[in-house]
């Protein structure tokens, strides 16, 4: 599940994990892409990495992969592997420049994912 106001994220593990799947890796990093796709007339300009709660970085979009009628961004994102922890999840958040006119004038654009679930091995 994810929620979008304009902005479509989708995101897979490593090993093809889907949001809400989990996962266990022996490895201190851990590789997601991220997908974000919009229409024409909404600008999606940066994705925010969230694990465990806490915002680790926040990375630009961009070269468009689709230009044309929509757009279309992928990112290999990097997250470390807590191994001190049980469980550890994900989630991907992006926002837009602009607003959502003309369906709702001055909210603006954004999308988010539900979590992936990863553990350590270690």
């Amino acid at each position: 599940m994810f929620v979008s106001g304009g902005i479509y994220v989708n995101a897979q593990g490593p090993g093809g994990e889907r949001i809400g799947d989990s996962f266990t890796t022996g490895d201190a990093t851990t590789t997601f892409t991220v997908t974000v796709q919009t229409t024409s007339w909404i600008e999606a300009t940066e994705l925010e990495v969230i694990v465990n709660g806490v915002t680790t970085e926040w990375l630009p979009l961009g070269p468009d992969l689709e230009p044309g009628p929509g757009r279309r961004y992928e990112l290999e994102v990097v997250v470390d592997v807590d191994s001190g922890r049980s469980r550890s999840w994900v989630i991907f958040h992006v926002r837009g420049g602009g607003d959502l006119s003309p369906l709702h004038p001055g909210k603006d654009a954004f999308g988010v994912t539900n979590p992936i679930y990863f553990s350590s091995t270690n």
